[in-house]
């Protein structure tokens, strides 16, 4: 009879009340096989982290929307010795402000098409997906400078 040895023994699911972050400690007062005999199985230490319910990137705790829609995001981008934080102007989730100076213009195309392969874009692709394909690519440098 074969035997399992990487076995999930228990699910703990914990639901934050607010904000912040903890350890987490598990412990056993007894565990057995089928026969009866005790068994010393692996506890893996972990943390647990609560986010707002509006929490949009795992990565990054400063990235999130506010409830009026308005984006708290902060990632940037490296471009010709400058570094830009793209931002969403209007509430709709989309980044065409990649510059990060309060407007759209004809520079946030060119830095786009620079970096679009940058993690942070690539990463973010529901932040980025001017064209609404679902991925980063040309057709989003091509909607966002039919968006000027």
């Amino acid at each position: 009879m074969s035997r399992s040895t990487d076995v999930d023994l228990a699910t703990v699911t914990l639901e934050g009340i607010d904000d912040g972050e903890t350890t987490v400690d598990v412990t056993l007062d007894r565990i057995e096989d089928d026969s009866g005999t005790s068994i010393s199985p692996e506890i893996i230490p972990t943390s647990l982290t609560v986010k707002p319910e509006n929490w949009a990137d795992e990565t990054d705790s400063d990235n999130w929307t506010d409830e009026d829609g308005s984006s708290n995001w902060s990632g940037e981008l490296e471009f010709d010795g400058d570094t830009y934080t793209p931002m969403d102007l209007n509430g709709d989730g989309l980044h065409r402000d990649i510059t990060g100076n309060g407007e759209v213009a004809s520079h946030d195309v060119i830095v786009f098409f620079e970096t679009m392969d940058d993690p942070l874009i690539t990463g973010n692709v529901e932040k980025f997906d001017f064209a609404g394909t679902g991925t980063i690519g040309f057709a989003d440098v091509m909607a966002l400078f039919e968006s000027l």
